[in-house]
């Protein structure tokens, strides 16, 4: 499933969830395994990568205005997803705001 939200840069390089942090400032598609889904109380929507929060290695997040366009997004919890945006630090580790959800064949 994809749900494209904005134009996604041509390309973007792929990169491993541990590796993000490597690209902050950059446009890249994350990959990697969901391990927890939270939503804040402003209706934001945290994917947290390997390892729930507060040890996730990182966090993809997709903003309440965003959110209804990508569904239930628990139902990505568990599984190899990838994001494509800008990786962005948020309170110390990667974080992109996300363009583009999905969720890896197999």
């Amino acid at each position: 499933m994809a749900v494209p939200l904005a134009a996604v840069a041509e390309n973007p390089p792929v990169i491993a969830d541990t590796n993000a942090a490597a690209h902050i400032g950059q446009t890249a598609t994350v990959q990697g395994l969901v391990a927890e889904v939270f939503t804040s109380s402003k209706g934001n929507v945290f994917l947290d990568f390997e390892y729930p929060y507060p040890n996730e290695v990182f966090s993809g997040v997709i903003f309440s205005s965003s959110a209804p366009a990508f569904g239930d997004l628990t139902s990505y919890q568990g599984k190899q997803v990838q994001m494509t945006g800008q990786i962005r630090l948020y309170k110390g580790r990667p974080c992109p705001s996300s363009d583009y959800l999905r969720q890896m064949a197999g």
